[in-house]
């Protein structure tokens, strides 16, 4: 609050010698409205400025303002104007009736914590009266056209859009589903559509259910999120198979999440996201790092090098999530070996990064404090029980993740890079210390080779033990081909955590590998290393030493890019199979040929930092 109350004043003083906006936008009168409304009621207008979008907004103004002229389709006063809308909010919190004159910005009123109203066009951007009376209702008139809204919550009328509200249970206060503010942290390319009556009940099944599983099993979880957590921001209508959500360092309060797919999701997603919000809101009091903004640390839930805080961040965010997966991969509904991996890799993970942080030297004493105890939580983590299998699949996919981040961002001294191959072709041991590496700019990296999608490999952890058959001579090849087939598993049974939802499932039924079918992969192999192909497309396609043979044999999906980034190419021509290694896709199967000559030097150099002989 006191934030956004320095933040409107800097706003009011730098529009002042730029009266041209501050007319049009109505700052004088609006900024007055609030002022008086704070002395009268101050704890409404606390909570209205504590509204997570009005931090978004407060962001994006001074830029503009900064940056006029600009070429931004919305006039810079219409953006302004966002200050009236807080004051028209406030007036119908608090006084039981008025009118003010309000801004339409691309043909829309916005109410924030209420409601929106469609005046005209998105191209329409103007002024209008809003009027409210003592039974609740309101009304919109410009020149000669009128909205008459009877009450907030009111559907009826398609020109007027009222914020639903989601309730975890009957004593808990509620929470926005925004899907109408304007000022939504909005990422590239995300235009979320409004959620149909039928889709809001289902986020409201799921969010009670999530919150249910959150107070029965992560008891100290909720406590926090009922004091920061004010409102959800839908990014889709419908489930995604890859889920995403996020929050806005200057929104506070908000989580900008997909469609949940079952009411484990949402859970997960609070836990991660207001641990982000928290870890915000810790270091706008303390200082915990010195300010450091090289983008240098390797966190391992992300293929670019990140700074101090964004290392930290990850880090609090993700104890949560290892934290969530550690308790969760008992319950019925994910009792899985995919569970388990989860569980054992983000530990991995979180502690690796922890690890780079206390060796930054940058950490303040409050900041060592702080990963302290984290490190004091997280050391019986490593002490539960875990298959062996787990262990080992967790391992090489951390292995594989940090081999690709090492190409995709370093560049080592090429002077050395012989040796090093040498030494990792003859499976010597590596140097004590390595090269020197200069980090990518990454505005470089092709978009090609920017993710690694090591997260679809791990999904086929739980499907059955793959067959090998020799398949017929007139698919001959480079080398030995080998058929690999697998049986689908059925479809899930419909349950999930804490409820059934009718054809909906444990929350995974809508993915792939829940499906009831036969998948037949055709891979050709030809080996250079001592491993027969059957044995190498175990190791690809069921993750165990996915790092070394994908690295050979091409098997492993999400190693391509390391692959292309390293220098082997890919063609989707099968025939072309004198070329190092061919990839060819044709509907659901895929031809692989390994590579007929060693391992690109940029890669032994990434894989020689891992220790491998």
């Amino acid at each position: 609050m006191s934030s956004c109350g320095a933040l409107l004043r800097t706003l009011i003083a730098e529009t002042t010698s730029r009266p041209e906006i501050a007319d049009a936008a109505g700052l004088s009168l609006a900024y007055q409205t609030l002022a008086e409304l704070q002395r009268s009621h101050p704890a409404e207008v606390v909570t209205l400025l504590s509204y997570p979008h009005v931090g978004t907004w407060l962001a994006q103004v001074p830029q503009r303002l900064d940056a006029e002229p600009d070429d931004a389709p919305t006039p810079l006063w219409a953006d302004c104007g966002y200050l009236g809308w807080l004051a028209a909010a406030g007036g119908i919190a608090c006084l039981p009736e008025g009118s003010i004159n309000v801004v339409v910005r691309n043909g829309v009123v916005m109410l924030p914590g209420i409601g929106r109203a469609e005046l005209g066009p998105a191209e329409d951007n103007g002024h209008c009266e809003l009027h409210r009376t003592q039974d609740g209702a309101l009304r919109f008139t410009r020149g000669t056209s009128t909205v008459l809204v009877p009450s907030r919550d009111d559907e009826s009328d398609p020109a007027w859009l009222p914020l639903r509200r989601l309730r975890g249970a009957d004593a808990e206060r509620e929470v926005f589903l925004d899907d109408l503010d304007p000022f939504r942290h909005l990422l590239d390319g995300q235009r979320p559509p409004r959620l149909t009556t039928a889709q809001t009940r289902t986020w409201q099944q799921d969010f009670a259910a999530a919150w249910e599983l959150l107070r029965r099993d992560f008891d100290r979880y909720p406590v926090p999120m009922r004091s920061c957590l004010q409102s959800l921001a839908p990014l889709s209508a419908q489930p995604l198979a890859a889920s995403t959500s996020h929050t806005a360092f200057n929104g506070v309060g908000c989580v900008y999440t997909t469609a949940p797919a079952d009411p484990f999701q949402p859970a997960l997603t609070l836990i991660h996201e207001v641990q982000h919000t928290k870890f915000t809101l810790l270091t706008d009091q303390i200082v915990l790092f010195d300010p450091d903004p090289v983008c240098r640390f390797y966190a391992p839930w992300r293929d670019d090098p990140r700074p101090i805080m964004g290392l930290l961040h990850g880090i609090y965010a993700f104890f949560g999530v290892t934290d969530f997966w550690r308790i969760h991969r008992r319950a019925d509904c994910h009792r899985s070996m995919q569970a388990n991996v989860d569980f054992e890799l983000w530990r991995l993970q979180v502690e690796g990064a922890v690890a780079q942080a206390s060796a930054s030297s940058l950490l303040t004493e409050a900041g060592s404090h702080f990963l302290n105890a984290l490190i004091e939580e997280m050391c019986p983590w490593g002490e539960e029980d875990v298959p062996t299998a787990v262990r080992v699949a967790a391992s090489e996919v951390a292995i594989a993740h940090r081999t690709f981040w090492q190409v995709r961002n370093l560049t080592p001294d090429i002077g050395r890079i012989a040796e090093l191959a040498t030494c990792w072709i003859a499976q010597a041991p590596g140097p004590d210390v390595l090269p020197p590496a200069d980090q990518v700019d990454q505005r470089a990296v092709p978009n090609d080779r920017r993710r690694l999608h090591l997260p679809a490999q791990l999904k086929l952890l739980d499907t059955p033990r793959p067959k090998l058959c020799r398949p017929p001579s007139s698919r001959a090849a480079t080398g030995p081909i080998w058929r690999v087939t697998w049986p689908r598993r059925s479809r899930c049974t419909p349950r999930s955590c804490t409820s059934t939802r009718s054809g909906h499932g444990c929350g995974r039924a809508w993915h792939w590998r829940c499906r009831s079918s036969t998948r037949t992969m055709t891979s050709a192999f030809s080996m250079t290393g001592p491993r027969s192909p059957p044995t190498c497309a175990r190791y690809c396609w069921r993750m165990p030493k996915v790092s070394r043979s994908s690295m050979w044999c091409g098997g492993c999906r999400g190693i391509r890019a390391l692959m292309g980034r390293s220098g082997i190419h890919t063609s989707r021509n099968a025939a072309q199979n004198s070329i190092s290694p061919q990839i060819a896709r044709r509907s659901q199967t895929r031809v692989y040929t390994a590579p007929p000559r060693p391992i690109p030097t940029v890669a032994a150099h990434a894989l020689a930092s891992e220790r491998y002989p």
